[in-house]
């Protein structure tokens, strides 16, 4: 019963077209050339707010529209996951896509309390000062680096759902 169950919800799971809102949803992932013109390889993914959860199907798909900023795409050929391509998505979602968020804020953080280890000496007020000092650089560019990261990255998401230009 509840096998029939799992394999109904997955079937039905495999059978959703992409959609999200604020990168909530079912969207296409790791979109990358097929060996045949025209067609590229994508996996469809359960994300949150952009974050991959859940892979749900590898498909081949052909992209229609050129050149529509939400390209509409139609299954060619479902084929089986990939558990390299599967940990890409879980590596680049979770820790280098929130790395590249965060870093200056993280390297800021970092030197700040480095810097306030306790030292002995003459010194010691000068390098709580300076490090003090130079932790702030990292955080305060950590904003600008932010908005902009955040933009590159909407800008790639868009760009990405376009079909190859050929």
């Amino acid at each position: 019963m509840i096998g029939r169950i799992v394999e109904g919800l997955t079937r039905y799971l495999r059978s959703i077209r992409a959609f999200d809102v604020w990168g909530t949803g079912v969207r296409l992932i790791g979109i990358r050339p097929a060996s045949q013109a025209g067609r590229s390889i994508a996996t469809l993914w359960l994300t949150a707010f952009y974050l991959p959860v859940l892979p749900l199907a590898r498909r081949v798909v052909q992209f229609v529209e050129p050149g529509v900023s939400e390209a509409r795409w139609l299954t060619v050929e479902a084929t089986p996951l990939r558990a390299r391509e599967v940990a890409r998505t879980y590596l680049h979602g979770w820790v280098l896509f929130p790395l590249l968020l965060v870093g200056p804020f993280v390297a800021g953080s970092l030197i700040f309390e480095l810097t306030q280890l306790p030292h002995h000496g003459e010194l010691a007020g000068l390098i709580r000062t300076v490090g003090t000092l130079v932790a702030i650089v990292p955080i305060l560019l950590g904003v600008p680096w932010f908005a902009v990261a955040i933009y590159r990255l909407a800008r790639w998401d868009q760009d990405r759902k376009r079909p190859p230009a050929t």
